[in-house]
């Protein structure tokens, strides 16, 4: 957007009938003021770059602009632009550089760097009525920089607030030298060979004998404990830090750069992402952009920050208190590999993965941090990856238009079960009123829990409430399957004469054969022909209503001796498998569970399964 001789860029930007500026987000502008240098056109007379300024604040009240805007790194060059009356660039390590400025205040224009680690550069050489140096330059708290020519008329005559142990100034004069004296309230400097009419550099607060002047360069008498080394974008460079505060400049955003630690693990590479050209860093402590200066023992790896907090253990279910409110959370992994809600009470956040289902309760955390972001759990309370809500009392076939959708159900678990969809594509969910058909989604969010649909594909035990389970045989495949409610019904694509059938062997299913191969069949009502169906209990020899079984409750902390009493009696854990171990007995009559973390155990005489939190186990499949 251009405006008065200013091209402004940005966001949402907008302009009046006027041509001024009203709204957005302003991230760049220059001001073309003035002269032209043939080949690239005009100069500009004031630029600025990675910016962060609100329109519509700067326009509430213009007359603070300098000391209102500028909270952050600021990075501006003048040239043949005049400066304000009152320049103040605020907090942050900010970089002014100044040529010809015009010479609108009469030498009267104070220039405040303000806090921080700043640099200011005035390379001005001919001064007159029309151009002119600021008068006095403020630096404020950090390890400054500036750079100056001394000497001419209209010169920049104060510098306040300089730190001999951690301010530097080096004059630009060729091939001249200095001196200082003590004078009434500081240090003056002058060219050592100016005349008694020439003006002289005043820095008050200072003695003479707290400084001193080698190369062009005014330091304190011992030096400092700062070094501040610039980016030369077009080569490689191997610099080595030789203070306790070590500053690599770079010309950038801090998202246009990446930087991981180098083979030998003692240093940093760091490299644009555009250019690939890449630095090699030994014993440097900051990394300074054109919009945030980074400590790199907090961000040793541009993934993310090196943070306090208590650590994910990636193979365990945690549940965790914090020990006071605002703790964070750290997860080893990308945000996107992860979602997170509310529990069912409301008093914390359950997080997991939506790769392994893998998930952690977490009680007054107000963070959870991970390689590549930040989520507050205040703020956001629920992860911001594509949902789809359910109908309440709807029937719905629906497929994901997003990868890792989640299908929202205000209800809770233990209220549903699921399994393949056995007339075609996707996942059959349903509780006691309807049915739905979810197509290409990740997970269920349930108010109490997650299900991952990759990792948990069937659950429950919820009776579907209309219509038949029909599961498909598949002819080029020797299954064997075992039904989620014992309502499903088998389906052969063929006439029962081309087929044999009988109970197994021990009495506990059916198996299916033709010449092709057979299919070992558990817990299903019937198997169906074309022409005929046959229910499973009538294969076992045992009459409709005597498939029996007991389902009995672990208690948690207290060691239970069980024996089941039909055909399928199921021992029921409030836990996920992960967290518990199993095997048969000594004398191989029975099978033991036990937690890992408490080792207290149960013992099972005849039962068929014992049933996690997010999966069931079979007893004859692990014995």
């Amino acid at each position: 957007m251009w405006v008065d001789r200013v091209t402004f860029k940005g966001e949402g930007l907008e302009y009046d009938e006027n041509g001024a500026l009203i709204a957005g987000k302003i991230t760049e502008f220059f001001w073309f003021y003035g002269g032209h240098d043939g080949a690239n056109g005009p100069i500009p007379s004031f630029a600025a770059k990675d910016l962060d300024w609100d329109v519509a604040k700067v326009n509430e009240e213009a007359g603070r602009f300098w000391p209102e805007i500028f909270d952050g790194n600021d990075q501006f060059n003048y040239w043949e632009s005049s400066l304000g009356a009152d320049v103040n660039l605020g907090i942050g390590d900010d970089s002014l550089e100044i040529t010809d400025p015009m010479f609108r205040y009469g030498g009267g224009v104070s220039v405040d760097m303000g806090a921080g680690d700043d640099f200011f550069r005035d390379t001005t050489i001919f001064t007159g009525w029309t151009t002119g140096h600021p008068g006095k330059l403020i630096l404020g708290e950090g390890f400054d920089d500036v750079e100056m020519r001394l000497g001419g008329p209209y010169p920049l005559s104060e510098i306040e607030d300089f730190n001999p142990e951690q301010d530097r100034i080096r004059f630009l004069n060729d091939n001249e030298a200095f001196v200082f004296r003590q004078v009434e309230g500081g240090v003056e400097v002058k060219r050592a060979q100016a005349d008694e009419t020439e003006g002289a550099l005043f820095i008050p607060g200072i003695s003479s004998d707290e400084i001193k002047i080698e190369n062009g360069y005014l330091t304190g008498i011992n030096g400092r404990d700062y070094s501040r080394h610039v980016n030369d974008a077009d080569v490689t460079q191997h610099l080595h830090g030789t203070t306790s505060k070590d500053v690599f400049v770079l010309d950038g955003k801090r998202d246009d750069y990446r930087w991981h630690a180098t083979d030998d693990d003692k240093g940093i590479v760091i490299w644009d992402v555009k250019t690939e050209t890449p630095d090699l860093l030994y014993d440097f402590e900051v990394l300074r952009f054109n919009d945030v200066s980074l400590q790199l023992s907090e961000w040793p790896t541009s993934e993310g920050p090196a943070v306090e907090g208590i650590r994910d253990i990636a193979d365990q279910t945690q549940y965790l208190q914090a020990d006071e409110w605002g703790e964070t959370f750290i997860i080893d992994g990308k945000m996107s590999d992860y979602q997170w809600a509310p529990t069912q009470d409301r008093t914390g956040t359950v997080v997991w993965n939506v790769k392994t289902g893998k998930h952690d309760i977490l009680t007054d955390f107000a963070w959870i941090n991970f390689n590549d972001g930040k989520a507050d759990l205040v703020q956001y309370p629920r992860s911001n990856a594509p949902t789809t809500e359910d109908q309440v009392d709807k029937d719905e076939i629906i497929k994901a238009d997003n990868h890792r959708e989640v299908f929202e159900i205000d209800g809770y678990r233990d209220d549903y079960s699921w399994g393949p969809n056995p007339d075609g594509e996707g996942i059959a969910i349903w509780n006691g009123s309807n049915i739905d058909i979810l197509i290409g989604f990740d997970g269920v969010r349930f108010l109490d829990s997650y299900a991952d649909l990759r990792a948990l594909p069937q659950w429950g035990d919820v009776p579907r409430p209309n219509g038949e389970i029909l599961i498909k045989d598949d002819p080029t495949d020797n299954q064997y399957l075992r039904g989620e409610t014992g309502e499903e019904i088998f389906v052969f694509d063929g006439n029962k004469g081309d087929y044999n059938w009988g109970p197994t062997r021990d009495g506990k299913g059916v198996v299916v054969w033709n010449k092709d191969g057979f299919d070992i069949l558990m817990d299903f009502k019937a198997i169906r022909f074309n022409d005929d169906t046959i229910t499973t209990n009538e294969i076992r020899g045992i009459d409709d209503g005597n498939v029996s079984g007991v389902k009995i409750k672990d208690i948690a902390n207290e060691t239970q001796y069980l024996h089941g009493e039909g055909d399928k009696d199921q021992f029921i854990i409030d836990g996920n498998a992960e967290d518990y171990a199993w095997g048969a007995t000594r004398d191989e009559t029975g099978f033991v569970v036990w937690n890992r973390e408490t080792k207290v155990h149960d013992i099972l005489t005849d039962f068929e399964e014992v049933v996690f939190n997010d999966q069931v186990l079979v007893v004859e499949d692990v014995i």
